[in-house]
């Protein structure tokens, strides 16, 4: 059955499909008792809508199928709502993050001054080298100014 345990001000809760596993609640997408209106636009495990239909019977149809009822969209009028292994859509959810934050560009920054001496700068010339192989943008002196504003 749905378990909710309260700790403090984070609430963690138990999820039908994790098999036991504590999860803290997520601010995005509610799932199970969590959700609190009347009715919900639900969407099974197929992804077919079957149309507006009270919570308590969407829940009911996600735990008869062991599943867990997931908001997807709170903002929505009737909310909507998908029945789904909650575990598997966190997995999912978690790796396209990691994806996103992986395809974000690093800004690497080399100045040299008239005063380096000779070693300084090969060491230098050596971490460009190594930037540029890593696939870094370059640019110089005012290019950077132009690109940020």
């Amino acid at each position: 059955m749905f378990n909710r345990v309260f700790n403090g001000a984070i609430g963690i809760t138990d999820c039908n499909t994790c098999r036991g596993e504590v999860h803290l609640e997520s601010r995005e997408s509610r799932i199970n008792e969590q959700i609190r209106v009347s009715q919900v636009r639900l969407i099974d495990e197929n992804g077919e809508q079957l149309g507006i239909v009270p919570t308590y019977e969407a829940r009911r149809q996600a735990q008869d199928k062991g599943l867990d009822l997931v908001e997807i969209a709170p903002q929505a009028q009737p909310p909507v709502c998908k029945i789904m292994n909650y575990g598997k859509f966190r997995y999912s959810k978690e790796k396209q993050e990691k994806k996103n934050r992986k395809a974000q560009i690093k800004v690497k920054e080399l100045k040299l001054r008239p005063g380096i001496a000779d070693n300084d700068i090969m060491i230098k010339v050596s971490h460009a080298k190594e930037f540029l192989s890593e696939g870094a943008k370059q640019t110089k002196g005012d290019d950077r100014a132009k690109n940020e504003n």
